[in-house]
């Protein structure tokens, strides 16, 4: 989470959280950038949604299903973020 600055950082908690407390169920590109609209009003473009998102795959937090959409790349990681950041 380092690497981002704030908004790209706050929009990342927000996408991670509502995906762990969200788990098993996968949930949609559309309403990723939904809530990513929401946490980053002032950089809410398609080109830095997709740049986070790619982000957050490269670095294996979330994995993309074609036929059912985001989760998280791994349930360790998932309950340990439902744990800590989820609240």
């Amino acid at each position: 989470m380092r690497q981002y600055d704030k908004p790209a950082e706050n929009a990342a908690k927000s996408i991670l959280k509502e995906l762990a407390l969200a788990h098993p169920q996968a949930l949609a590109n559309d309403h990723l950038y939904a809530m990513y609209n929401r946490t980053s009003k002032e950089m809410a473009s398609k080109e830095h949604f997709a740049r986070l998102i790619s982000d957050l795959e490269n670095d294996f937090y979330i994995r993309y299903q074609p036929e059912k959409g985001y989760q998280f790349a791994s349930k360790i990681l998932c309950d340990w973020w439902r744990r800590h950041y989820a609240f």
